[in-house]
Formats: C-alpha cells, structure tokens, sequence
C-alpha cells in the first residue's frame, strides 16, 4: 500500500530546493518604480458637484498620463512618452523653484461665478516630494496675483499638458521659460 504523505513530502522537498533560486531570481529582477517628477490633479466644484480630473502626471521614465474630457463627467486617461531630455528640462525647473515661500493651501487667486477648482500640485525630485494646492489659479475675476514660484510650477505643469494633449496653452502661461 502506498503511503499518503508520499506527494506532500515530494512538494516540500521541491520547494526547499526551489525556493532559494526563486528568491534570487526575483530579486534580480527588480524593475525600478518609476517616481513622480510632476503632478497636476485638478478638483472642479460645480452646482453642488465636484469631480477630480488628472491635469498632468509626469514620472522620471518619460510617461505622461491626463485625463480627456469625453461628455459630461467622463474623463478617460490618456498616456504617452517623452524623451529623458525633456524629463530633465521640467525636472531641472522644478528642482531650481524656490519652494520656501509655499504653503500647503494657497489662494484663492481668482474669483469665479459658478465654478471654482482646486488644483494639487505634487513635485518629486531624488530628495523627496513637496505637494501643495492652489484654489483657483485660473478664472474670471482676479483676486490677487499669483506668486512667480506658484506661476512657474502651474506653467510647467500647463505647458506639458498643452503640448501632450494638443490644447492651447493657458494665456498666463504663454510668456515664460517652459519649452519642453
């Protein structure tokens, strides 16, 4: 009669052979997590609503993901690549803003009739992350100006998103560094 623990000790004693290769060979294998170089996450409050959209997200690989309006709330991600020398460009501007004067919630910048929005901005560089929001960077009635760092960060993120995208770039936007 054959015994029944016979497979289980087969199946144990493959996997203890198995096992460590597996181990290396995964850990060999380790493909980087890209990090987030830009971005751009706009919340829009409308007539009792809200909804996110992703303006722009940049990682330090060259992808690109926003979000593309299709109808009445229905936003459909959109992804392309960049080339590193581009990446390095809005990197090197991001890294050479001066952050100091930046606050966690800044604003409002504008004042809007029936529409206002939040736009969160998070920067990644090799030393870590810093995210701020700015309530309403665009609008109708200007409030007070925006600070030339807040305007720098908003310009690069809008210049990308405007080049990747195929939509005109933001009037404010229209004289200033980024060239990506």
């Amino acid at each position: 009669m054959r015994d029944a623990r016979a497979p289980v000790y087969s199946v144990l004693v493959a996997l203890y052979f198995f096992f460590p290769f597996l181990m290396h060979s995964l850990a060999q294998s380790k493909v980087p997590i890209p990090r987030v170089v830009l971005e751009a996450t706009n919340e829009i409050h409308y007539a009792g609503t809200s909804y996110d959209e992703l303006f722009v997200r940049l990682t330090n690989d060259g992808k690109v993901e926003w979000d593309d309006r299709v109808g009445y709330q229905k936003d459909v991600r959109q992804t392309t690549t960049i080339a590193p020398e581009q990446v390095t460009s809005i990197q090197q501007a991001l890294d050479a803003t001066d952050k100091r004067g930046l606050r966690e919630k800044m604003g409002p910048y504008y004042g809007n009739t029936d529409v206002w929005g939040e736009l969160r901005l998070r920067i990644g560089s090799p030393n870590g992350v810093f995210q701020f929001s700015v309530i309403n960077p665009w609008g109708e009635r200007k409030i007070k100006p925006l600070p030339k760092e807040v305007k720098s960060i908003i310009c690069e993120a809008s210049t990308l998103r405007s080049k990747i995208a195929k939509e005109p770039l933001d009037k404010m936007c229209e004289s200033g560094r980024p060239s990506h």
